[in-house]
């Protein structure tokens, strides 16, 4: 397994919801206990019970990364184990012995467990669009916030994870409202590696004000949405876009726009 395929796997799991990665979990749980350690192992799930181990009530609990915490209500006369992820193994926590499992003994269980439960993994994933969701909602409103704070009022946040050969996207140049003052105005692209969408998964950011959308490279041949024409859409060259207008991630960006922009002068960007 290549360190790009542990990569991908790594992040398939990360965004799984969490009663799934709860599933994965139990899944890598039994078979260990079950196949390596052949203890007698049964599933319940019922009275606060997911296992009955050689006889004994399991509540199994999983972790997912960056989750270290082993703490939960507990109750007399159930032994609570631990299925714990990072980045470099899952740990397994039953009764006073721990466990580690290399990332080369879990994927062959993580791939008979997708089939298994017939996970969708991918872009198409409906977790992973969940995941993606919510986490671009938390970076919008953490940039505008941002800004709100430096006197940039009005705001037009985007993302894509995919570029388009320096295309940018149809909707960054579309009209904002006739009420914004152009002297308060910004638009911002941030552009993902992929997904998921994560402040940690940023290729580039794009961000310039209002006022210096005419001195901005423009693309003359570009895609076009069915029923467009050329002169109804307004495209930015992203590959000749001054590095003035680049940024390298999101605490980059909430960093030093306003520093950039308040001793701009045209024609030195």
């Amino acid at each position: 397994m290549t360190n790009d395929q542990e990569t991908i796997i790594k992040t398939n799991i990360s965004s799984l919801n969490k009663a799934r990665i709860g599933a994965l979990g139990e899944y890598i749980y039994t078979y260990y206990l079950g196949q390596i350690l052949n203890c007698d192992i049964r599933s319940t799930h019922k009275n606060d019970t997911d296992f009955v181990v050689n006889g004994e009530p399991v509540d199994v609990k999983t972790r997912g990364f960056g989750n270290e915490t082993l703490s939960c209500k507990r109750k007399v006369g159930i032994i609570y184990s631990f299925v714990c992820f990072s980045q470099e193994q899952v740990t397994i926590l039953f009764k006073d012995k721990i466990y580690n499992l290399g990332w080369r003994d879990v994927v062959p269980l993580w791939e008979m467990w997708i089939k298994k439960e017939k996970i969708i993994i991918g872009e198409n994933s409906p977790d992973l669009r969940k995941v993606s969701q919510d986490a671009w909602k938390e970076i919008k409103v953490d940039i505008i916030e941002s800004f709100q704070k430096q006197g940039i009022k009005a705001l037009k946040v985007i993302q894509r994870t995919k570029r388009f050969n320096g295309e940018s996207p149809g909707n960054l140049m579309s009209k904002l409202s006739a009420f914004c003052n152009p002297s308060e105005c910004c638009r911002v692209y941030v552009e993902f590696k992929g997904y998921p969408i994560r402040g940690d998964n940023v290729d580039m950011i794009f961000a310039f004000p209002e006022t210096h959308l005419a001195i901005l490279p423009r693309l003359t041949n570009f895609r076009l949405k069915s029923g467009l024409s050329r002169e109804e859409v307004d495209k930015i060259d992203l590959k000749k876009m001054p590095p003035c207008y680049v940024f390298k991630n999101i605490p980059d960006l909430m960093a030093n726009y306003k520093i950039r922009f308040s001793t701009f002068k045209e024609g030195i960007a």
